[in-house]
């Protein structure tokens, strides 16, 4: 792959740790690249954003930071991994001109890793986002886990079902809850519990059920909070109450203890469906 490049692109950077920046159009490189596996997928609404700038953005019309960072990695979809600056790739490739065809002068920065291993990816790409939080299972390697594309179902499942609850900051308050954040705890209490997500969803309705009850008319409390009833913010509660979400009244994260006596009812409801329903 790296004499194709030197064919196709212009070495601009010196090589370190085995990588190349090199200065290629973006319609030769185009066909040999693809998201690396292990990325999460690009948000629709950012690739739109990215698009509608270089299309309408007045003075600044047309720029879009041009570095993408790839891997020469055996596995993958094609020659070429990208493993950061996917959102950007793929508004390169909505940019057709009026003939439905590759931008032919846009060019781009391509730093590319030959003959790289899983390892080595996943370290450039930790160092890369070192100030922003990925979840664990976007980069953990294949395993008998849960099944990831069902870790994020779910979480993006409770983000339809309770919006006003979800919060795009990794340290939101109570009773919110972080997207992300909760994918990696899914992930982590199907791992704790030895369970898969289905089971694990239906002990989570169990659960969001019991703590509702226990703030009813009457009720003394539960098992799984940490706190009385009468000790909540008032506020957080009233919101729980008119959103009908009180998984999280506790904080960010749900507790393997919480939920463990809530999974022998779960294959008895096994038939019930895997999403978060709406309230």
């Amino acid at each position: 792959m790296e004499a194709v490049l030197d064919q196709l692109g212009r070495r601009c950077g010196g090589e370190a740790a085995g990588v190349v920046t090199y200065e290629i159009a973006w319609a030769r490189i185009a066909p040999l690249c693809c998201q690396w596996s292990r990325n999460r997928a690009p948000d629709p609404a950012r690739v739109a954003a990215i698009v509608a700038h270089a299309r309408d953005g007045g003075a600044a019309a047309g720029y879009i930071p041009p570095l993408l960072h790839f891997a020469e990695l055996a596995g993958e979809a094609r020659p070429l991994a990208c493993f950061d600056g996917n959102h950007r790739r793929e508004a390169f490739a909505a940019l057709h001109d009026t003939r439905g065809v590759l931008d032919a002068e846009r060019t781009v920065l391509a730093a590319v890793m030959f003959n790289a291993t899983a390892a080595a990816v996943e370290a450039a790409f930790r160092a890369i986002n070192s100030g922003v939080s990925v979840p664990e299972l976007y980069t953990r390697a294949p395993d008998a886990g849960p099944a990831r594309a069902d870790v994020v179902a779910l979480a993006a499942s409770y983000v339809s079902a309770y919006p006003k609850f979800a919060s795009a900051s990794a340290h939101c308050t109570v009773p919110n809850f972080n997207r992300d954040g909760f994918a990696d705890n899914i992930d982590g209490l199907c791992r704790a519990l030895s369970v898969d997500v289905a089971a694990l969803a239906a002990a989570l309705r169990g659960l969001n059920a019991e703590i509702a009850a226990a703030f009813g008319a009457g009720g003394a409390g539960s098992r799984a909070l940490l706190k009385a009833p009468d000790q909540y913010s008032a506020k957080a509660v009233e919101k729980c109450r008119a959103g009908g979400l009180w998984l999280f009244l506790d904080g960010r994260a749900i507790g393997a203890a919480a939920v463990a006596p809530l999974l022998a009812a779960a294959p008895l409801l096994a038939a019930a469906p895997l999403l978060a329903a709406a309230p």
